[in-house]
């Protein structure tokens, strides 16, 4: 083998450590950034996502953060207020993995953060679904939204749900519920939203998934 060879054998080597070395370094340094938000004031600061609970509730994957400066004792000056408008829901901001999707009129844009990746753009469907979830006597509304899926051309299905607070409502996470879901009916059994569904794959079976409002997201439930 020639020296030549060599060398750019070599080079060849040491871009691909150099390129490992780069991606260990950046997962570390993210992973360190990640276990070092312990309190609310932290979560703000790293840009995550504030709910307008009393008291206000930062949430970001697998933590979320109570404001220590609002004491719950407050509250009681607090009155309950209700939406005016049932279409609410359709203009608010939801979480997708870990970002913000903000939908105007049933629809919004979720931007990827890998570049090559596709913009997915969600969209409701179907009629919402009324159910006190986070016991206020007021009724949360739970819906499905829709994106298509250009690299596999299938329609993906999410749900998420927009939670009554004091000051009106505040759209929670969005999940996602399986493909090319033909019909959906929801009901409320044992403090779990749960909804029936068939597909284009499976038209004759009816699927279940069960979902429960935990640490202010919705989060699913896996029944054996």
């Amino acid at each position: 083998m020639s020296k030549k060879i060599l060398t750019h054998n070599a080079i060849l080597v040491l871009i691909v450590l150099l390129g490992m070395g780069i991606s260990y370094t950046y997962f570390i340094r993210e992973h360190h950034r990640y276990e070092s938000i312990t309190t609310f004031k932290e979560c703000v600061s790293a840009g995550y996502l504030v709910l307008q609970t009393y008291p206000e509730t930062c949430t970001m994957p697998g933590k979320s953060f109570s404001n220590p400066l609002q004491k719950k004792s407050e509250t009681n000056k607090l009155s309950v207020a209700s939406s005016s408008n049932k279409d609410d829901f359709k203009n608010l901001m939801y979480l997708s993995d870990g970002q913000q999707v903000q939908l105007r009129d049933g629809t919004g844009q979720l931007v990827p953060m890998v570049q090559g990746d596709t913009t997915k753009t969600f969209t409701i469907v179907g009629d919402p679904f009324l159910q006190d979830i986070n016991n206020d006597s007021i009724a949360d509304t739970i819906f499905l939204l829709q994106s298509n899926n250009s690299r596999t051309n299938k329609n993906n299905f999410y749900i998420s749900a927009a939670m009554s607070l004091r000051s009106g409502f505040t759209g929670l996470n969005i999940l996602y519920l399986g493909d090319d879901i033909l019909s959906g009916m929801f009901t409320y059994k044992n403090g779990e939203v749960v909804i029936g569904f068939n597909t284009l794959q499976a038209t004759s079976t009816i699927l279940q998934k069960y979902f429960v409002l935990d640490n202010l997201l919705l989060q699913e439930v896996i029944h054996k």
